[in-house]
């Protein structure tokens, strides 16, 4: 963890000279379903992301954002299967979270002398029909942000 501080205050410092901490409207999405299917979980671990608050958490469902240093995350649970998200459901997932970014999206984990960089957003999706479950990863692109200074009222 003391590398991974060090690494990322490094990264903070060539970052604050190209441009300064943004805020975003966070969503989840593209996580794709097939018939009878629901999202019932989702975990993304986040690197560099800063949670200013959780905008709207889905009807019937636990919804916990939090970082402590550079890492942090966002999790979120339906707490049955009528709560599940489904196919046409996708607004569900909008404008989740209020974030701020201190530096660009990192798309992929990068390797350095001494540890390794995460990726922006990583993460998993439970997918359940029935009694089928799959897991689908999560990465930056089922992530969109959208400027924003505050949630939506």
């Amino acid at each position: 963890m003391k590398n991974a501080m060090a690494v990322f205050a490094v990264l903070l410092a060539g970052q604050a000279q190209a441009a300064a901490p943004q805020s975003y409207l966070a969503s989840i999405e593209g996580i794709r379903l097939n018939h009878g299917e629901g999202i019932a979980s989702f975990k993304l671990q986040t690197w560099g992301v800063v949670f200013q608050a959780v905008c709207h958490i889905p009807y019937d469902w636990e919804v916990t954002a939090g970082s402590m240093g550079p890492g942090g995350r966002l999790e979120g649970s339906a707490g049955h299967g009528a709560a599940w998200i489904r196919a046409g459901d996708g607004r569900t997932l909008r404008a989740l979270v209020l974030v701020t970014l201190v530096g660009g999206v990192q798309k992929n984990d990068i390797r350095i002398s001494g540890g390794v960089i995460p990726a922006t957003f990583s993460g998993m999706a439970t997918v359940e029909s029935g009694d089928r479950v799959r897991k689908v990863q999560l990465t930056y692109a089922n992530v969109r942000l959208a400027p924003a200074k505050r949630c939506p009222s």
